[in-house]
């Protein structure tokens, strides 16, 4: 959150990160898609329509 109140970013949980075909879209990515984080965890951010920040995050099956 920031100090205004705004929440900064909204994070979706998703089964495949691979199958939204963000790119071919049209979306803007701000990180390489995916990028891996801790222990198997996928994320990846992205410019949604009106400017807001989304986040996909994956967790290994």
């Amino acid at each position: 959150m920031t100090a205004d109140g705004a929440i900064s970013h909204i994070t979706f949980s998703v089964g495949n990160i691979l199958e939204g075909k963000l790119k071919e879209n049209g979306a803007s990515l701000s990180t390489d898609i995916p990028m891996e984080i801790l222990d198997g965890i996928k994320i990846c951010f992205f410019t949604g329509l009106s400017g807001e920040c989304i986040e996909l995050l994956q967790l290994p099956s």
